[in-house]
């Protein structure tokens, strides 16, 4: 991803994972990105995957436990109750920050 910005692929502000050629809400799979993800892969021996939704939606959903969970530890949340009122607004706000 970083080398992706080096090369000046900034999203919706120049080029980026995606072309935009009908509006930002109608995202193309941009083939030049495509192309040095899949060039960058082979250079680094990675073997390129299909990858479900629901293994994604997975990821995330541990990586916001693990932080939760260091939270705590840390200190920087008292109980675990504090971390759930966050992710209830969190939960609550987010669809109408990205409405568009």
């Amino acid at each position: 991803m970083s080398y992706i910005f080096r090369v000046s692929n900034l999203g919706l502000k120049g080029k980026g994972w995606y072309k935009y050629p009908h509006g930002p809400l109608k995202p193309l799979v941009d083939p030049d990105v495509e192309k040095m993800i899949n060039n960058y892969s082979k250079k680094k021996g990675t073997d390129r995957r299909d990858i479900r939704q629901e293994e994604i939606q997975e990821r995330c959903i541990y990586s916001l436990i693990n932080e939760g969970f260091k939270l705590l530890e840390e200190g920087i949340a008292r109980c675990p109750s504090d971390i759930d009122v966050v992710w209830y607004f969190v939960a609550l706000l987010l669809p109408f920050m990205y409405r568009g």
